[in-house]
Order: C-alpha cells, then structure tokens, then sequence
C-alpha cells in the first residue's frame, strides 16, 4: 500500500519525520511529493524533486533503485536506514504532460504536476483534478454508509465531466 505525503505546511520536517516513522513500522511505502505551488504554497517557496532527495539523504538512504510505472515515469525507490521505503519521482510531471486532458488546462502553466487522476481526499471526497478547479464529489455519507451503487455513479459522473 502507498500513502501519498505532501511536503509542505507549517512543519514539514517534523511531518516527514512522522511519516517516515509511520510507513517504516507498517511495512507501507511513501510517495513524496513537493506541495503545488497554488494555494498556501507561493511560487518562491517550491521545492524540487531534487531537494526532497536532499532532504531523504540527510534522513539516512540505505539503497535506491531507479523504476518505471505503468505511465513510463521514472521514480527513485528508495529505502531508508529506518526501514521506510519512499517513492520519489525523477521526472517533474508537468514538463512530460502524461495526461491528455492535462493540454487543455487553462492553469497548465501553474501544474509542474500534470495531475488529473481521480483522488480520494481524507474527507471522502473525489477530486477529478488537482489543479484546475473542477469541483469534488463529497462521498463521505456514501463511503460511511457503504453505498456501492451511489459510489458508482459518482465515479460515472466524472466521464461527463
């Protein structure tokens, strides 16, 4: 299983250090990702790909081996001295435009991440889109309940979209 962690906010260190720890005792795996640069994040404070990779490396990296996802996207799987095993993309999203629907963005210039996969947020919540501002779906009643079909049919809807 993989969890998704964002380094950015009020404390990201001790964040990235908790996370660590966490998929470290689970046996899970961390995908690292720089914060977007819309929202809290100002354009002057990004952080590369590369800096996260800094960031791991004073933490204590084990090994590091260079694999392929299904899109073609190069990522680092790196273990940590820890036991915490990370995923940490080579490439920055956005200059690849993996994503079709991704070239008709009117904020493409603002995306380094080119993320149009459907998200799951913590609140229950389907995001067709990270960036572009297409509205979420609030499943949360949905996944509480256990309603498959209107679980469906949310998912459907996006097709529309």
């Amino acid at each position: 299983m993989k969890i998704n962690c964002v380094y950015g906010g009020p404390h990201p260190d001790r964040d990235l250090d908790i996370m660590l720890a966490f998929v470290a005792e689970r046996r899970l795996v961390l995908v690292l990702l720089p914060e977007l640069p819309f929202g809290t994040a100002a354009m002057s404070e990004r952080v590369s790909l590369d800096d996260l990779h800094r960031l791991l490396s004073r933490r204590g990296i084990q090994t590091t081996d260079v694999v392929v996802d299904a899109e073609g996207l190069r990522k680092r799987l790196i273990t940590m001295k820890n036991g915490a095993r990370v995923l940490l993309r080579l490439d920055e999203l956005g200059e690849r435009h993996p994503y079709a629907a991704c070239s008709t963005c009117q904020q493409l210039s603002y995306c380094r991440e080119g993320i149009f996969p459907i998200r799951l947020t913590s609140r229950g919540a389907l995001r067709p889109c990270l960036n572009n501002g297409l509205p979420e779906i609030n499943l949360h009643h949905a996944i509480t309940v256990r309603n498959e079909a209107d679980i469906r049919l949310a998912i459907r809807s996006l097709d529309a979209s």
